[in-house]
This record gives structure tokens, C-alpha cells and sequence, in this order.
């Protein structure tokens, strides 16, 4: 198995994702799972905006074999298609208090997707169960999240990173804050 490290580094993701896109991707952050994450459905533009839009992705790759009740990874083809879930368009930062309270955001933003995905009852869920090695990479609309783990002692050992295109501004919407790329990979 390759490192973390070894895999953020890896010039063949860049290369597929900035065939995808069509010009020059660089990783921005990297999340790095040894559990399912059982998060909620969620858009990335929530944590992750791009300017212009559409120039962001997840690459979420599998570090061992996924098996149900891991917590496995879900998300509902399609979706990308809907219309972006932001902290600016709602009124309300990722995180309400110097605390690290998620209360405000969780309250605003779930019932937000839950809702999008009633008023498009045609998208259906998929569960994500890949072997080791392989590879999911989406646009930033996609909803997604973990599935609850039903297995509590079963690893679900992952890799999220999420890239940027060139000639794309890195926000972080939760803040306003402008991101960076990180071009010393390959």
C-alpha cells in the first residue's frame, strides 16, 4: 500500500485530473480516514468554492478493501447537476464560535440537502465499495457522505484530496479565506 504521502504526491492523479478538467490541477488539502466518516450528505462547495465555479474536485481513494457496514461511502449520481449548497448563499459560517460549535452549520446545512434531494426524488443513493487502490473522483455539486457504521471494530482506511484547476481562486467558503494550491507535487 502507498503512504498517504506517496499518494498525495502522485503525479498520475494530477494528470487524470487535469485531463478531466482540461488544464493543470494541484491539490489543495487531503483528508485521510482510518473509519468511515458517517458524515452527513453534503456538497463540497460548503467547505471548498472555487472562482470560477466548477473547478474542483474530490479524488477519494481507497487505502485497503471497502466491505458494507464499514461506513462506507455514498453518493447520488446526477447530483452534481443541482444547484450548489453555499455558507455565503445561507447566511452562516462553517463553524458559529470560537469554539469549533457546528451546531448552527449542521442545522442549516443538512435540512438544505435533505431538501435538495426531495425536490429531485429521481436521484437515487449508490454505495461505494471499492477494492484497494481504487479510485472515485468527483465534481465538487456531487452529494455525498458515509453511511453509519454497522461494523464498529471494521476499518474503512481512506484518502480524500481535493484538487483545484488552473486558472481557479481557492476559497474556503466557510471563512471567505482564499486557499492555496500545492504545486510542489510530481
Amino acid at each position: 500500500m502507498n503512504s498517504p504521502n506517496a499518494i498525495y504526491s502522485s503525479k498520475l492523479i494530477y494528470d487524470v485530473v487535469s485531463d478531466l478538467f482540461g488544464c493543470q490541477a494541484f491539490p489543495c488539502q487531503s483528508l485521510t480516514f482510518i473509519n468511515g466518516s458517517t458524515q452527513d450528505a453534503h456538497q463540497d462547495t460548503i467547505h471548498l468554492t472555487p472562482f470560477p465555479r466548477g473547478l474542483v474536485c474530490g479524488v477519494w481513494v481507497a487505502l485497503e478493501d471497502v466491505v458494507p457496514g464499514s461506513g462506507e461511502l455514498f453518493y447520488y449520481p446526477g447530483s452534481y447537476r443541482l444547484p450548489a449548497v453555499l455558507c455565503s448563499s445561507h447566511g452562516v459560517p462553517k463553524v458559529d464560535s470560537e469554539d469549533g460549535d457546528y451546531n448552527k452549520f449542521g442545522a442549516v446545512f443538512t435540512p438544505a440537502i435533505k431538501k435538495l434531494l426531495a425536490d429531485n426524488a429521481y436521484l437515487c443513493p449508490q454505495t461505494f465499495l471499492p477494492r484497494a487502490g481504487d479510485v472515485l473522483i468527483w465534481q465538487e455539486n456531487l452529494i455525498h457522505g458515509g453511511s453509519p457504521r454497522k461494523i464498529m471494530d471494521q476499518t474503512r482506511m481512506s484518502m480524500v484530496i481535493h484538487a483545484f484547476a488552473e486558472p481557479a481562486l481557492v476559497y474556503y467558503d466557510s471563512t471567505g479565506i482564499s486557499g492555496k494550491r500545492d504545486v510542489n507535487v510530481g
